[in-house]
């Protein structure tokens, strides 16, 4: 890097700086220490679940923590890019990256620290659907609009975002695919 750098380099890419700044702005909610003590636990997790044959093997990932899990991943690919779990880094990465190229517009996104708190603690199993909301809020915000994360209403289906620019305004519901739809659960339970 310091060679880069002594020739007018910048060696850090911009997906790079991207997934930092997501890492940044995540780890900005934990307490001091706290994430020292989320990676321990979920290495623990991860060594304790190692498969005695290559059959048995399953994709390594912490459903306990999971977005511990993404936000460990992102580390590992900025300080150390060679010791990765390529499947769930080739998955969770490029989302966190676009997160990052859009998290300058943060400003504009009402609700962004209540979602990036809720999706760090009770939601912290199951991170995915309100990664996805906190993506596409940033996004329209990138794009001028002022946006409001709306606070989920469950059981009932209530919209997640609130958008709006020069008068006109419009609620928006996020919906993504589910990583691993039922049918093929099955399938694979059945195999």
């Amino acid at each position: 890097a310091k060679m880069y750098r002594a020739m007018g380099f910048d060696p850090i890419s911009p997906e790079d700086q991207a997934l930092r700044a997501t890492l940044d702005a995540f780890l900005a909610h934990l307490d001091e220490g706290e994430w020292q003590s989320r990676k321990t636990a979920i290495v623990k997790r991860l060594a304790a679940t190692t498969a005695t044959t290559l059959w048995a093997a399953r994709p390594h990932r912490d459903s306990q923590d999971e977005i511990g899990w993404y936000l460990m991943l992102a580390e590992l690919a900025l300080i150390d890019p060679v010791c990765q779990e390529t499947n769930q880094a080739a998955r969770t990465l490029p989302f966190l990256t676009a997160i990052g190229k859009v998290l300058a517009h943060r400003g504009r996104v009402g609700g962004l620290d209540e979602k990036m708190e809720e999706v760090l603690g009770d939601s912290r199993h199951s991170p995915d659907g309100i990664l996805f909301e906190i993506l596409v809020a940033l996004t329209y915000a990138a794009q001028g609009w002022d946006v409001q994360m709306l606070k989920a209403n469950p059981p009932s289906k209530s919209p997640d975002l609130l958008v709006s620019r020069d008068g006109l305004e419009f609620y928006v519901e996020c919906m993504r695919q589910s990583r691993r739809p039922t049918y093929r659960e099955r399938e694979h339970q059945a195999f």
